[in-house]
This record gives structure tokens, sequence and C-alpha cells, in this order.
């Protein structure tokens, strides 16, 4: 999907902006990756927020590809400030997602968070 929506012409296509805030920005929610953030991301929910409502005149079009766990702590913010957007939820197979989710699940590193989006998505 992600790939096809980058094929289009006339596009802007934003790749998990809200991830980068999550895991490495000024701001993080998460601590895993707090420590390998590049030097150079000096990014804030805020400062994403307000690349996503930035015009893009020079675009048809703009996609944001993001997930739900990185939003999750400010759901309500998040529904007020992009209420414009048109949204969209895609949902991988559960035959290749519980796999996938049980063998992180058995990480010691990653045992307890809940990185699946699967309450923020209810919650959106």
């Amino acid at each position: 999907m992600e790939r096809a929506i980058r094929e289009l012409p006339g596009g802007k296509f934003i790749h998990e902006p809200f991830v980068n805030a999550y895991m490495y920005g000024n701001d993080h929610v998460s601590s895993r990756y707090a420590r390998d953030a590049p030097e150079s991301m000096d990014v804030t929910f805020e400062s994403t927020t307000q690349m996503l409502l930035a015009d893009y005149p020079e675009h048809d079009f703009v996609f944001v590809k993001d997930m739900t766990f990185a939003v999750g702590h400010m759901v309500d913010e998040v529904l007020d400030r992009l209420a414009s957007f048109q949204h969209t939820f895609l949902v991988r197979p559960p035959l290749l997602l519980i796999p996938h989710f049980y063998e992180i699940s058995t990480k010691p590193e990653l045992v307890g968070r809940n990185e699946s989006g699967f309450r923020q998505a209810y919650d959106l």
C-alpha cells in the first residue's frame, strides 16, 4: 500500500512522522531508542503537527503513514488538531501480525511495551 501511494504522481508522502517524535524527539515517550537518536533529529510532537498542517501547494495531495501507538498518549489532541484530515486505518492480516507480536513479546528488552497499536486504534 505504502509503495503504491508513493508512486502516484503529484503527491507528497510523509513516513511515520509521529513515530520519530515518539521514539527520538525532544519530548519522546519511548525510551527504547532515545540514546540512538540521530543528532540531527530535532523533532517534537508540536513541530510534527505543524509540519502536517502546513500547506504543500506544489502537491496535489499529501499522504501521511504513521503508527497508532505513536499518538496513543494524545488521541484527543490529534483528533482535534487534525480533524480536517481524511483518516484511513490499515490493519495487517492477523496471520502475519500475531506471530510477529508474539516474537517481540518474548524479547526481555521489549516485554511490557504496548506498541502494538491495538488499544490506540480502538481509542481513535
